[in-house]
């Protein structure tokens, strides 16, 4: 036993522990990268869910009952449970923590885990770990807080290239937003953090459409209102601020097709309307009818190029459906 050298105690030679990044994407489908390569193998599952439960937490952290119920909501004994999740931040340690030296009974415990125990809360380790999510949330806290910075300073009148900025900045946060969070995957917990995606989403739709009036650009709005249409193909208040647009526009043809793509919606979603009528709403019928007689009273206006007077517009667009009024009941429905 005496000739047996220990290599790990050699002072030349000795290797130090490595800690490996981690990178988690959970926009999309769920990837983990470690060192830039992708981690493929893993002999419990519930050590993947478990990462990508705390990577979409606040702050990247959880306390142990909570990730508990998220990842064995079925597991009623405690003892259980909390068994299952000692496995899986065994796991996660064991393919994440490497070590050239044996691993001590106090291992998990260290700073540098990529799992850290903070009380009875777990903590993914900033310092080691990075997820596209988290970002995402921070990014969208910047911009909630720049926003109400700069409409305090002004009195809520932003000139028109800040306005465009921030427009250009929610329409961003608004299409990470499109994407589900770990798409193709049966987490339980996916669901209400997927709800919370799309309300995000058209919250930002709501306020860069809000800018981009400010900032007094037609094409912009155009855009995010098309954008908020493909979120919520049968919201009439949406459709008729995009028809009233492109009429004041004298882009008849593309109010006739946003018309007809929203009577394809209604006929799609008829039977989930428990019994409420398919029917557009009159302001959806007058502006088709008005398209449809070509009464637009405003010149053709090219989508870039000098900024348009929206009241002028809005003036323009309800004269022409009045005189489409005139010339049509409004009870009238023109064949699709």
């Amino acid at each position: 036993m005496d000739s047996i050298v220990n290599v790990t105690s050699m002072p030349t030679g000795k290797r130090q522990p490595t800690h490996p990044q981690l990178a988690i994407t959970c926009i999309g489908a769920l990837k983990i990268n470690c060192d830039g390569r992708p981690m493929l193998a893993w002999p419990n599952q519930k050590a993947r869910e478990l990462l990508a439960y705390l990577a979409t937490c606040d702050n990247g952290q959880a306390s142990r009952q909570a990730v508990q119920a998220a990842l064995w909501p079925s597991v009623t004994e405690q003892w259980a449970a909390q068994g299952l999740l000692r496995t899986a931040l065994w796991q996660v340690r064991r393919r994440a923590d490497r070590h050239d030296t044996p691993a001590s009974p106090d291992t998990t415990r260290f700073a540098h885990s990529i799992i850290v125990n903070k009380g009875n809360l777990l903590l993914l380790n900033p310092q080691r770990c990075a997820s596209d999510y988290a970002e995402l949330c921070t990014e969208r806290d910047t911009l909630l807080r720049s926003e109400l910075s700069a409409t305090h300073a002004d009195g809520d009148t932003i000139d028109s290239t800040a306005a465009n900025a921030f427009a250009h900045r929610w329409l961003s946060i608004a299409d990470a937003c499109n994407h589900p969070i770990c798409a193709g995957e049966t987490f339980t917990w996916l669901d209400a953090l997927n709800g919370r995606q799309r309300e995000w989403r058209l919250d930002a739709l709501e306020r860069s459409c809000r800018f981009a009036e400010r900032a007094n650009d037609p094409a912009l709005m155009a855009h995010v209102l098309e954008c908020r249409l493909r979120s919520e193909p049968l919201h009439e208040p949406t459709l008729a601020a995009l028809m009233r647009m492109r009429l004041s526009q004298g882009q008849t043809a593309e109010v006739v097709a946003h018309y007809r793509a929203f009577r394809q919606a209604l006929a799609r979603h008829a039977d989930d309307l428990e019994g409420v009528a398919a029917l557009a709403s009159a302001e959806i019928e007058l502006l088709y009818q008005a398209a449809l007689s070509n009464t637009s009273c405003s010149p053709n206006t090219p989508s870039t190029g000098t900024a348009l007077d929206h009241r002028k517009h809005q003036q323009q667009t309800a004269l022409a459906v009045e005189m489409a009024a005139s010339a049509h009941s409004p009870y009238a429905r023109p064949p699709p």
